[in-house]
């Protein structure tokens, strides 16, 4: 399954454009989750709502880095969670990072 992420700061900002840079045009076929909170730490309603749904084999887009959080260290350690202990295939989209489920992130960066 494909599941897509998107993240501003604030209410006032939009998160359409985050769209507009997926691989895909239609997102009828994709879950689509988004919050409009800091990116300070995980503790995001649509984030957590996003990961108890992800399973081994899904793909996961997010338009940039910066989308998926502020903090270097808790990012990675996400990442690798994510791909190496939850099986997801992550895409960073404008950053052009393609992760393949199960492998050791260190390994592929």
């Amino acid at each position: 399954m494909k599941f897509v992420y998107r993240r501003v700061s604030t209410g006032e900002q939009n998160l359409d454009r985050q769209l507009d840079d997926m691989p895909f045009k239609d997102t009828e076929d994709c879950f689509v989750f988004s919050d409009k909170k800091s990116g300070k730490d995980f503790d995001r309603e649509g984030w957590k709502d996003m990961r108890r749904r992800l399973h081994r084999g899904d793909d996961l887009y997010i338009h940039s880095l910066d989308r998926m959080g502020r903090n270097l260290f808790e990012i990675l350690k996400e990442i690798d969670e994510l791909v190496k202990e939850v099986g997801v295939n992550l895409h960073i989209v404008k950053d052009n990072i393609h992760l393949e489920a199960g492998k050791e992130v260190s390994a592929m960066v």
